[in-house]
């Protein structure tokens, strides 16, 4: 991905610059470097600007809101995603909604708006499936399930995971396991949490 960036820089070409800073963004994620990640996720923004590309400007005002999740500040996430939200229907690019939907479900979950997040996070299910990405809608449906638990709605929760579980199966998809546990619970318990 440096490479990439190294060569796109090279060429002069902000959009590729665009894209490789946002790539860097994700292994940041992956790796737990968040504050690594909201730089790359700034660099991003400013190269998609250099490019007068807004359909790249949208995604990378995505990846900094969810930064900013990750790293505590959900005022400045939801911020951002709500811009990318504005900018993504603007240009009618319906095909990313799911993401910035799903980052608005995140921060919205994180600061107790629970009802906002289930909306959010039932509108990026409900894409994914439309789009036939299952393997995200169901990481998006394991995330809603969560929210469900949170608010005492266990039977709704159970009924999402369910639905999450199938598709993990069907894929084949390492989360699977760890699904099956939650649902084998007297009352589910959340990632890193506990039953109540």
């Amino acid at each position: 991905m440096r490479q990439s960036l190294a060569l796109c820089e090279e060429l002069g070409d902000h959009t590729g610059q665009a894209r490789a800073h946002l790539g860097l963004r994700w292994i940041s994620e992956k790796e737990g470097r968040h504050r690594d990640g909201l730089f790359h996720a700034g660099r991003a923004l400013e190269s998609a600007r250099a490019a007068d590309n807004r359909g790249m400007q949208a995604l990378a005002h995505n990846a900094i809101g969810w930064c900013h999740s990750l790293l505590g500040d959900h005022a400045d996430g939801i911020a951002h995603c709500q811009r990318a939200l504005t900018e993504l229907e603007e240009l009618g690019e319906v095909a990313h909604l799911s993401d910035v939907w799903d980052s608005l479900g995140y921060a919205h979950h994180c600061i107790g708006q629970y009802q906002q997040a289930i909306e959010y996070y039932r509108r990026a299910a409900d894409q994914c499936r439309a789009f036939g990405s299952h393997d995200r809608e169901a990481r998006i449906l394991t995330h809603l399930g969560e929210t469900y638990h949170i608010v005492g709605d266990y039977d709704t929760a159970r009924q999402v995971w369910r639905r999450a579980l199938s598709i993990f199966e069907e894929v084949s998809h390492t989360d699977a396991d760890d699904l099956r546990k939650r649902l084998d619970a007297p009352t589910p318990a959340i990632p890193g949490g506990t039953a109540t």
